[in-house]
């Protein structure tokens, strides 16, 4: 089976997965030495009537939902066509932050329009990766002959548009999916010319049994982490070890950064660091956030052995013995049961609206099959199945109502209506509000062309809905 590389970004109305939604859609299929060998995908995604975007995100990308509406696919083909891609036998997915971003969006936009979230991140040979932690662990490690950019008031900087620019690469509209994907490429290809070893290392990270073993080696040692968690100070480089298993036990683990001193932040009361944890900045005060997370083996962390550091520990200010040190005074403590009861997560919250239960639980297989079988007839005709899982009834009415509205009848049409009045009105949770819309839109500079589709759109959605 060959291996392929498909390079993606999304431009999206706003930032929240679960509720906003994604504008555009672009990517280029690569070989595994980063050679095109298809022509680029892009296509856009018509919104529909329960959602309005958010005019900032419009404002950065420059796409209203007119130009969505015009030359977009409906949000059932949008999505069916992206998994034909992103499914191919032996496809590696990658983007530049787009574990925590795109890959999320994908997933919410696959439970919406019934398809698996996950089969197309682990079938038949296919992967997911991402660039960014790959970025950062190569300014922090091996800078060799890149030129690292810096933002104007001197402080390190690993966006995409500055990191081209800063190497001459191609990057012609930055906030465009398509010159985002093509950047994204040639920065993949500038690493891989500076470093073929440390760029096939990082890419090996993919495979969460890689990682796995890795971390189940380390219990009671030192290992190298690159994340956006770590100190930007550090070039967002520190030193970890795991403590235990996550409660869960679902290829995570809790891991203690051992560049601080327990005596810093540690407290016996799970309580008392879970509050700290997750705080807001403001609300800590003097006292410091505990340096603990959880590392999960399909997220493609970024660890390696300590040794890797070499004269760039001093660079970066790591002291290993001080680490090493840290790490003993830690394990003195039996940290183990304190912090499993930290992250010992209440399951998801079952109730709510069902567009934000994608981690509610796994869909079953029976579910699972039989949408497979009647997924494309549902916007044709009426089909009489059962299911399982509760979420799946309203799923699949909006599923209908936002792909093939024409196919609806009288009360369900009415259903519809009102369910797109109470999102836009906050009786059920969205991501704006016509009200939090309209205070965003009157930020705006009026005279500009964005402002004035926003508001267009908004007048003809409003009196589509009878508001």
């Amino acid at each position: 089976m060959s291996q392929s590389f498909f390079w993606y970004d999304l431009e999206t109305f706003g930032r929240d997965p679960r509720f906003d939604r994604i504008a555009q859609f672009a990517g280029i299929r690569t070989d595994l030495d980063l050679n095109i060998i298809d022509d680029p995908v892009e296509l856009f995604c018509r919104p529909s009537p329960d959602y309005l975007p958010d005019p900032v995100a419009c404002t950065i990308t420059g796409i209203t939902p007119q130009h969505c509406l015009e030359v977009g696919m409906s949000e059932a083909d949008f999505a069916e066509r992206i998994a034909r891609e992103l499914s191919q036998p032996g496809t590696c997915t990658v983007g530049f932050n787009s574990l925590r971003f795109d890959d999320e969006f994908i997933r919410n936009l696959f439970y919406k329009n019934l398809l698996d979230p996950y089969a197309r991140e682990w079938q038949n040979q296919n992967s997911r990766w991402d660039l960014l932690d790959v970025v950062r662990a190569f300014r922090a490690l091996r800078p060799g002959d890149i030129v690292w950019p810096t933002t104007e008031d001197g402080r390190p900087s690993n966006k995409l548009e500055l990191l081209s620019a800063a190497n001459g690469l191609a990057h012609d509209h930055a906030h465009d999916a398509v010159s985002d994907v093509i950047a994204t490429i040639e920065v993949a290809k500038r690493l891989k010319q500076s470093s073929p070893k440390l760029f096939d290392y990082a890419f090996k990270l993919r495979d969460k049994r890689v990682v796995t073993e890795m971390m189940e080696q380390s219990y009671g040692r030192l290992l190298l982490h690159v994340s956006g968690r770590a100190p930007a100070a550090r070039e967002h480089t520190t030193l970890i070890s795991p403590i235990c298993p996550h409660p869960s036990g679902q290829g995570a683990w809790i891991v203690a950064d051992v560049c601080a001193a327990p005596q810093s932040w540690w407290h016996d009361d799970p309580e008392v660091l879970r509050s700290r944890l997750y705080a807001k900045a403001e609300a800590l005060g003097d006292s410091p956030r505990p340096p603990i997370k959880v590392l999960r083996a399909n997220r493609c962390p970024f660890i390696a052995t300590p040794k890797v550091l070499g004269e760039r520990a001093q660079t970066l200010g790591i002291d290993l013995a001080a680490a090493e040190s840290n790490l003993n005074a830690l394990l003195a403590l039996n940290p183990t049961q304190c912090l499993s009861t930290v992250f010992d997560d209440p399951p998801h919250n079952s109730s709510g609206d069902v567009d934000s239960r994608l981690y509610g639980g796994f869909i079953g297989k029976r579910d699972r099959a039989a949408l497979e079988s009647v997924r494309e007839a549902l916007l044709f005709e009426p089909v009489d199945v059962t299911f399982d899982d509760p979420r799946l009834p309203e799923l699949i009415f909006r599923y209908r109502a936002k792909n093939a509205p024409e196919m609806l009848g009288e009360q369900e049409m009415q259903r519809w209506m009102q369910h797109c009045i109470d999102k836009l009105n906050g009786d059920k949770p969205s991501n704006l509000t016509l009200c939090q819309f309209d205070d965003i839109l009157s930020t705006l500079d009026p005279t500009e062309n964005i402002a004035k589709s926003l508001g267009d759109y908004r007048n003809a959605l409003c009196e589509h809905l009878g508001l």
